[in-house]
């Protein structure tokens, strides 16, 4: 694990690096720019600005990103949040855990880009926000799926329904709440 100041401005050139976990207890900036071979990133900070992170420049090789926000009741449209995720053509991993995601403010992103995307977890704020997502996402694709929704009507629909339909076969772990079995 290392601190987000101690790579500020060598990121570039570790080049030899593929697996990084970063954390930034402190209020310090964001890191933009990251390894250019990095696989595997984790990190953990306790915002999330927009501003700074519509800058960041993943590399394209990364395959697993583990992002933890600890700004628990923040609200992030889900398009601002996936920006500058969507040209990663190789993620296989997503997990976005404690940010809230809720409608976007322009347009749903393209997932589609993700052709091999096979775990995901996210929390947001509505099932239609989940829907749009699994919709977007080939559920052949899925191996892992770990959602959290924080609308609390009893009466609201279920995650799945709409997608009975939906090739379920290849995903092996399922984790959400009882009142969307």
């Amino acid at each position: 694990m290392c601190q987000v100041e101690a790579i500020t401005h060598v990121a570039h050139t570790l080049t030899q690096i593929e697996t990084l976990s970063l954390y930034n207890h402190a209020n310090v900036s964001l890191l933009t720019v990251f390894p250019p071979n990095l696989l595997r990133l984790s990190m953990n900070n306790p915002k999330l600005d927009h501003h700074v992170w519509g800058k960041c420049r993943f590399p394209l090789s990364l395959q697993e990103l583990d992002l933890e926000i600890n700004a628990f009741h923040q609200r992030h449209p889900i398009d601002l949040v996936f920006q500058p995720l969507t040209v990663l053509t190789r993620l296989q991993k997503l997990a976005i855990r404690k940010v809230l995601l809720v409608e976007p403010k322009t347009c749903f992103p393209d997932l589609q880009l993700w052709p091999h995307l096979n775990s995901l977890c996210l929390r947001v704020a509505t099932v239609k926000l989940v829907h749009q997502v699994l919709a977007a996402v080939p559920t052949t694709q899925l191996h892992k799926l770990h959602i959290e929704i924080e609308e609390d009507d009893p009466r609201r629909l279920g995650m799945f329904e709409g997608l009975e339909d939906a090739d379920w076969g290849n995903l092996k772990t399922l984790e959400m709440d009882f009142v969307d079995f």
